[in-house]
């Protein structure tokens, strides 16, 4: 199957896990590449990513080393991890702030499933990943969820900030940082703001979306060879 992403990219869904292997092969890789769009084609294969909690904040998550140490204090095999970043901007942390959380991409369920289930050791601190699960989608400029379109592609004429609500300025010049001056423009009340994870019409949304994916019910990234992890 072929699927359009939103960013522009092509989805291939191939029919067995043989095919998918053959084309992971550097010079069937490379081939492909150059039959469907040449220089301008780039291929990535699936991450599966999960959250991890309470990662001590002098861990570099750009570091190539701090991966591959974490793999090896971690019993995962070389370069199981593809990539990581904190899900907070570091400039948004408070002064006294020690852990913060990350997310990381493994290049395969079993590794992905090996943090959910044994934990990693990050910095010396074990910690322990949840299953990233998808989100519904809400727009930078209006701050609705669930919508088909991106900021750039947004049809509001004014910005409407994701803190205070205010159509005066975007989120990112806001300054306000008293919670209980933050307003959402979806719930339209006060106390909390549009980006707020405990958001009433985030989670709503967000419920609606997991019910329409079924692997969303299971802890663990499935694999069919893997009882446990159904």
């Amino acid at each position: 199957a072929v699927r359009c992403l939103r960013n522009g990219g092509v989805l291939y869904e191939l029919n067995t896990a043989q095919a998918a292997s053959w084309l992971r092969r550097p010079e069937k890789t490379a081939s492909f590449v150059q039959h469907f769009g040449g220089e301008r084609t780039l291929v990535k294969e699936r991450t599966f990513p999960t959250v991890v909690e309470y990662v001590p904040i002098s861990f570099d998550p750009s570091s190539d080393l701090a991966l591959r140490v974490a793999e090896g204090r971690s019993g995962l095999d070389p370069d199981s991890i593809v990539r990581a970043n904190w899900i907070k901007p570091v400039n948004r942390r408070s002064t006294t702030q020690s852990f913060a959380h990350a997310i990381i991409r493994f290049n395969s369920p079993k590794a992905a499933n090996s943090a959910i289930r044994d934990g990693l050791v990050i910095a010396g601190r074990r910690v322990w990943g949840r299953k990233l699960l998808q989100e519904p989608l809400r727009c930078l400029k209006c701050q609705k969820l669930g919508v088909a379109h991106l900021a750039s592609e947004c049809k509001q004429i004014h910005d409407t900030c994701g803190t205070c609500g205010s159509v005066s300025h975007t989120t990112s010049t806001c300054d306000v940082t008293d919670r209980a001056k933050h307003w959402c423009a979806n719930c339209r009340t006060g106390g909390h703001a549009a980006w707020d994870r405990a958001c009433p019409a985030f989670l709503a949304a967000r419920d609606r979306l997991l019910d329409r994916q079924p692997d969303a019910q299971y802890r663990f990234f499935p694999i069919p060879s893997d009882p446990s992890s159904w």
